[in-house]
């Protein structure tokens, strides 16, 4: 009789994750079979995960422009920061080699409305930049 393949080991999910990271966690891990090299990439998407929530947080209530050093108005730096967690979030689920399937595939419904309000959030920051710089424009 031909031996059973023994089900694989789900690892073991790190303990200084918080809400962001765990949810992260444990929707890879309930789908997929992840090698080593993927779950190191898993660990510190979590963890970037985290940290982009906390970014988030701390920006919350905060203007997205500041006084820059000579007095000029800058974009928030939390902005920039959170931008580059993103970007780093992205480079690290690539790093998992995940399949790709429709863009909402397999989505829960807060999920799915998670996707809709970051979405929102985008097309109102992109309104605002473009209201800026058409006063920059008008005043030149």
């Amino acid at each position: 009789m031909a031996e059973q393949p023994k089900p694989a080991r789900r690892p073991t999910r790190p303990a200084d994750l918080r809400a962001a990271g765990r949810r992260l966690w444990a929707s890879v891990v309930a789908d997929f079979d992840l090698g080593p090299d993927e779950i190191g990439a898993l660990v510190e998407a979590c963890r970037t995960a985290d940290e982009l929530a906390d970014l988030r947080a701390a920006l919350t209530g905060q203007p997205m422009t500041v006084l820059g050093s000579t007095g000029q108005t800058v974009a928030n730096p939390l902005l920039a920061e959170v931008r580059r967690h993103r970007a780093t979030l992205g480079q690290l689920l690539e790093r998992l080699s995940l399949p790709a399937g429709d863009e909402d595939q397999g989505m829960t419904p807060a999920q799915k409305r998670a996707q809709r309000a970051a979405q929102q959030r985008w097309r109102d920051r992109q309104a605002v930049r473009e209201a800026q710089q058409g006063r920059r424009r008008g005043s030149a």
